[in-house]
């Protein structure tokens, strides 16, 4: 895999200190970044993340998963497998219902990629089962005639991935990866897997924030790489431009970075001429031609609208049309401040005599079934459970951490959990964790958990007892569709 070149802001005319502003306004909105990366020219001119994150861990993209499949459906089309007129009923016989109304007839791919195949929802939030979600898909109400009417639906996504693998015989990642992982160097893709053997394309892979730049790249490059012609201009034009409008009385979300217009699973943006790959929570592409920039980054955010704003306000305008600046000041501040960039954890007082008290002690599961630590752990981006119960678990105080020994059913394994105000990184189960803990109270742990594959965590109170501890937990963001109550904690008990 080539690397990408390295330069300083300034080398490709962009100044420093509007990327300070960038981070320090994200920072003051208290927005969690988890990683940004600038590219300009093809090169690498700013590349963060904030501890624990690192550059080597995947994270969950959710929608930006879309943009990947849509290009997927590009090459099938550039190699005369699929047309953009092929309709559904012709695709999956089996899955249509007998009498298929005129909608249903109707709908084809071009509908599928616009988000218009004339669904007023995504069966996706109805479905008790997902185990034959084709079938379902196919049989709800077509309200509208296919092409007409804007509505988001993940769901349909996931049957472009269908297609793909009925035309193909392989997945999406499959499909892709000798035609366009390999040759721009994307690795270690993986997505989720859905009832079929059919990837969840709609919301399912995992990338690194490097590879989402790398797919940036290729579209600002119109399908070129290392001059090397991959896909063809006629089709990057067509999924990156408006093809149908997002503003109507179906779609309900109304804020204006989600207003501009629609491509083939790519959003249009508030400045004028930029596109962006999408993912929930802030997982974001943003490429913008006439300065032959892509901003990628991963984030935790409530407030993906107002993460938008501030790349327009404070990022943008610091991406000139000069060749080359003058070397600043800024920079120097940049390169120091991306390395010290951490998403804070948690720090108290420690509690040393009672520390060597509970230190050591075995604390067991009684009369109830309880998942494997992992499992508990939880955070939007999870994908399934492990479907192990948690044994027991002890813990041990060290000077600057507190390692948690987990027994699992199957399965024992250890969680080093910060304790000087930082995050430290571990292994369960063969997934990435890092953890920070704090005494709250004299007898009450507060421990924060993140899967760093995932886009957030769980926050668990521990408090020890006489001969047991209670634990109860909340996680730190809601999963996609679900409320959030930092009061509805679950609590499970354990004893010594």
């Amino acid at each position: 895999m080539e690397a990408l070149k390295r330069v300083s802001p300034e080398k490709v005319g962009i100044h420093s200190q509007c990327i300070v502003d960038f981070i320090r306004q994200v920072r003051a909105e208290g927005i969690e970044l988890h990683s940004l990366m600038i590219l300009r020219h093809g090169k690498v001119c700013e590349e963060a993340w904030w501890k624990p994150y690192d550059s080597g861990t995947p994270q969950t993209m959710f929608s930006f998963s879309k943009s990947i499949t849509s290009t997927a459906v590009g090459f099938a089309v550039q190699e005369g497998l699929l047309s953009l007129d092929e309709k559904l009923v012709d695709l999956f016989p089996n899955e249509t219902p007998e009498n298929p109304s005129e909608n249903v007839k109707a709908a084809d791919v071009y509908s599928l990629l616009t988000m218009s195949c004339g669904q007023d929802s995504d069966i996706y939030y109805k479905l008790k089962s997902y185990d034959h979600w084709i079938y379902d898909f196919m049989h709800a109400e077509f309200k509208y005639k296919p092409g007409t009417m804007f509505q988001y639906n993940s769901t349909g996504t996931d049957m472009l991935c269908a297609i793909i693998k009925k035309k193909t015989g392989l997945n999406v990642s499959e499909y892709l990866k000798p035609r366009l992982f390999d040759k721009i160097g994307m690795t270690n893709i993986s997505c989720r897997m859905l009832p079929g053997d059919i990837e969840m394309g709609g919301g399912g892979f995992r990338v690194k924030t490097e590879d989402m730049a790398r797919l940036g790249q290729f579209y600002l490059n119109r399908g070129v790489w290392n001059g090397e012609r991959l896909l063809n201009e006629e089709w990057i034009d067509m999924a990156t431009s408006r093809q149908i409008s997002t503003v109507n009385p179906v779609f309900d979300n109304h804020d204006s970075n989600w207003q501009h217009g629609y491509g083939f699973q790519f959003w249009r943006c508030i400045p004028e001429g930029l596109y962006r790959a999408d993912g929930a929570y802030g997982q974001f592409a943003i490429m913008a031609p006439d300065k032959d920039a892509v901003i990628a980054m991963t984030s935790a955010s409530f407030s993906p609208d107002r993460l938008l704003n501030i790349v327009w306000e404070k990022l943008l305008p610091g991406i000139t049309d000069q060749e080359e600046l003058e070397e600043s000041d800024s920079y120097e501040k940049l390169r120091y401040m991306n390395e010290e960039l951490a998403i804070p954890g948690l720090w108290n007082v420690r509690n040393k005599a009672h520390e060597d008290e509970w230190s050591g002690i075995r604390y067991k599961v009684f009369d109830e079934v309880v998942p494997c630590f992992a499992d508990l752990t939880g955070g939007p981006g999870k994908w399934g459970n492990y479907g192990r119960n948690l044994s027991a678990l002890s813990f041990e105080f060290r000077r600057t951490e507190c390692r948690i020994h987990i027994e699992d059913e199957d399965f024992s394994s250890d969680l080093y959990a910060g304790m000087d105000g930082t995050y430290h990184v571990s292994y369960v189960r063969g997934e990435k964790f890092a953890a920070s803990a704090c005494w709250e109270e004299e007898n009450v742990l507060s421990l924060v958990v993140r899967a760093l594959k995932r886009v957030s965590g769980t926050k668990f109170r521990i408090t020890f007892g006489e001969k047991e501890i209670s634990i109860r937990r909340c996680p730190l963001m809601p999963q996609i569709g679900e409320k959030f109550d930092e009061q509805d904690w679950d609590q499970l008990v354990l004893k010594a």
